[in-house]
């Protein structure tokens, strides 16, 4: 966990100091690294993480010497006394709270992660679904071509039998449907695109280089893991409520030994008139008497909280276990869907030879259509799982805490 918590205040450190300017984004890492680097909600995180870094030096200070004084004055005599007491903890308080301030750096730390990961997830996935709606919309474009260009050949006939005017009528509908279908891409990728230079602060590149093209192999996120093997943000919080459940109870055991005030101490007294005046040196003790209680209902009920964090924690760990193996089944079954589809080559070649079978009178109009239907919903569904996969695996390293050392 202190590692983790390291990784992050490094990742952050750019952003706090001099918050520079994204480089060139010159492909999908590139844009991944200026997100994670330049989101306003990343920024945040930096900021809990510098406030993290605080706690500790807040929690270790030691409490300030006390000045004590007291003066009796009248007819005969004056006395005035100054005591200096500096305050000695007992039962190791200070490293209690220390402890304490460990635990809350660590769920700041936790908090700042989750940050990360939800921006890493999402931001992966925007660039993922662009790449495919470029495809998409490449097929739509090439129906639409097909449409329009038999439409405007039948539309050309000075004659048309009635299965030509029926033909007409239909590739005119398939055009003004398939241009519906286009606009919703095109609305899609310019909110996936604002979403995208949000985080970059900055103008997305519209090239093909900054998209990550169709993964030929898939990474293997491994089997099933030991909760050991869980470092994410939700198990980081989860430790972090235990640590702070435990140096409750060290507080509470601490609290019990009184702490003891302890300086040096001057009396100085004047006599009557003719008898001059004295100076007393001696030392100052104030110590509280445990005589009623030793905080016993406090360790008690610190006991009970520490218990329960276990149980939260034991329980936090089983469910991260149960997630991640439910994303591993559901990254094998979109891989193994994809490399059973092989690659979509073939539909350019089953797409031309369609065509050249209608230019000959072979399959009637409806066939046409049909086929690109099939072309447009094959490839959504293709990318369907494309995506499934791509948002599994990435979850999958974020609950095992490797989402900031992953590349894409």
């Amino acid at each position: 966990m202190t590692q983790l918590i390291s990784l992050l205040f490094l990742a952050a450190a750019p952003a706090v100091a001099a918050e520079p300017a994204c480089p060139a984004l010159t492909s999908p890492q590139s844009v991944l690294e200026c997100v994670l680097r330049a989101h306003p909600a990343a920024k945040g995180s930096a900021a809990l993480l510098s406030q993290a870094e605080a706690l500790g030096s807040a929690a270790g200070q030691r409490p300030n010497p006390e000045a004590e004084g007291t003066g009796v004055f009248g007819d005969s005599q004056d006395q005035i006394q100054v005591s200096l007491l500096h305050t000695f903890e007992t039962g190791g308080k200070r490293g209690r709270r220390l402890d304490r301030a460990r635990a809350e750096a660590l769920e700041l730390g936790a908090e700042a992660l989750s940050v990360k990961e939800e921006i890493a997830v999402d931001t992966v996935s925007g660039l993922y679904r662009l790449r495919q709606i470029r495809e998409e919309l490449k097929l739509i474009q090439e129906a639409l071509d097909t449409f329009s260009r038999i439409a405007r050949q039948l539309r050309a006939r000075p004659r048309r039998s009635p299965e030509q005017e029926v033909s007409l009528s239909v590739f005119q509908l398939a055009e003004r449907d398939y241009s519906v279908k286009r606009s919703a891409l095109e609305g899609e990728t310019l909110a996936l695109r604002r979403g995208l230079e949000l985080g970059l602060g900055a103008p997305l590149p519209d090239s093909d280089s900054v998209l990550p093209a169709r993964p030929s192999r898939w990474p293997d996120p491994g089997t099933p893991g030991s909760p050991a093997a869980l470092r994410g943000s939700s198990a980081l919080r989860a430790a972090a409520a235990l640590e702070a459940a435990q140096a409750e109870l060290g507080s509470a055991r601490a609290a019990a030994y009184p702490d003891v005030k302890l300086g040096p101490s001057v009396l100085r007294q004047k006599n009557g008139p003719g008898e001059g005046s004295s100076t007393l040196l001696g030392a100052g003790l104030s110590l509280p008497l445990p005589l009623y209680q030793r905080n016993a209902g406090g360790k008690r009920l610190a006991i009970r909280a520490v218990e329960t964090a276990e149980a939260r924690s034991a329980a936090a760990m089983s469910t991260l276990g149960a997630q991640r193996d439910a994303e591993l089944a559901r990254y094998r079954a979109a891989t193994s869907t994809l490399v059973q589809a092989g690659d979509t080559e073939k539909l350019e070649a089953e797409h031309e030879k369609m065509e050249g079978l209608y230019e000959r009178g072979v399959i009637p109009s409806a066939l046409v259509i049909e086929a690109h239907r099939q072309m447009v919903d094959y490839a959504r569904d293709l990318n369907e799982q494309e995506l499934s996969a791509v948002r599994a695996l990435w979850t999958i390293y974020a609950i095992e805490g490797r989402v900031l050392t992953e590349k894409l």
